[in-house]
């Protein structure tokens, strides 16, 4: 249903924190299948568009507005969000989810998504933190990239780009252990499938990584931030 640690009771929480108000104009930045975005819709009757590259998942979130929001203007549009027209945008709500590697990292999201924004609007970011410092075969497993912070560095970061921290939470264990386990099954039966062995021992390497170093040092937190304007 998501594509990160979000249980859909969490995912309502989160919904009606946004305390939007009807016809708010909101974006959907990596929206998938686009189910956060039409919850948003159906809770606020807001005007929404979501952005993915990804054309299948595209399909399945417009036929989701059909079906659950026909009368709303809410639409998904094909398209990587590094080249979508944000300078001509002034949204109420931006969502982020598990999609700041777009701009470059997290802060560059913070940076680049704060001036598409109108003053005071809010910004729902999802991104992975560290519960504490990675180890060096952990990193090797992830191409030994690390672009993440800290959980209060994670927050720190926001303010310091100017936006105030409306709300906070994070994912916990039983909602990282289905979603790995959900990926993991979906690249077993899909190397199954084909045949591939080294698809096979990819996954395996990875699902390894996650229960020996992962579900204790990494962690994923969804940050509510409203842009200061004072």
């Amino acid at each position: 249903m998501f594509n990160c640690p979000l249980s859909p009771e969490k995912a309502d929480r989160l919904v009606e924190h946004l305390a939007l108000n009807p016809d708010s104009y909101a974006i959907d930045v990596g929206c998938g299948e686009g189910e956060f975005l039409i919850r948003v819709a159906e809770r606020y009757k807001i005007v929404g568009i979501g952005l993915d590259k990804n054309s299948d998942l595209i399909e399945v979130a417009n036929n989701k507005v059909k079906t659950r929001i026909p009368s709303q203007d809410v639409s998904f549009v094909c398209q990587d969000a590094k080249s979508f027209a944000w300078e001509n945008q002034k949204a109420d709500l931006i969502i982020c989810i598990g999609s700041e590697f777009i701009f470059g990292g997290y802060r560059q999201a913070l940076q680049c998504l704060s001036n598409s924004l109108i003053d005071s609007g809010k910004l729902l970011i999802g991104t992975v933190f560290w519960k504490k410092e990675p180890n060096s075969e952990y990193l090797s497993l992830m191409n030994k990239e690390n672009p993440h912070f800290d959980y209060l560095t994670t927050v720190e970061i926001g303010i310091e780009q100017g936006f105030i921290p409306l709300y906070l939470c994070r994912s916990n264990d039983d909602e990282w252990d289905d979603f790995e386990s959900q990926h993991a099954q979906k690249q077993y039966l899909t190397a199954l499938h084909n045949g591939s062995k080294q698809a096979f021992e990819r996954i395996q390497r990875w699902q390894r990584g996650y229960l020996k170093w992962g579900h204790e040092t990494m962690g994923f937190v969804f940050l509510l931030f409203q842009k200061r304007h004072i």
